[in-house]
């Protein structure tokens, strides 16, 4: 194929997890879903949905979500 086709943050990040472990930890990482606000630089932006992902054996673990609602990352739910 001979085209060029764009990925969006979110779904780059989500497609890394397909095949290694992601600890929610929204002190010092990206989300996996991102904001996307059409910003051209979401540098920094910490709004974001987190949660955890194992793999064990085959299947594959969700846990620990965690919502960031707003720059302040104090109103978390």
């Amino acid at each position: 194929m001979d085209e060029e086709w764009g990925i969006s943050e979110s779904a780059l990040a989500l497609l890394r997890t397909l095949d290694k472990e992601y600890i929610c930890d929204i002190e010092n990482e990206e989300g996996l879903i991102l904001h996307g606000c059409g910003t051209m630089l979401m540098l920094g932006c910490p709004i974001s949905i987190h949660w955890t992902i194992n793999h064990i054996g085959e299947n594959v673990v969700l846990k620990d979500c965690v919502k960031v609602i707003s720059t302040d990352q104090k109103a978390i739910y």
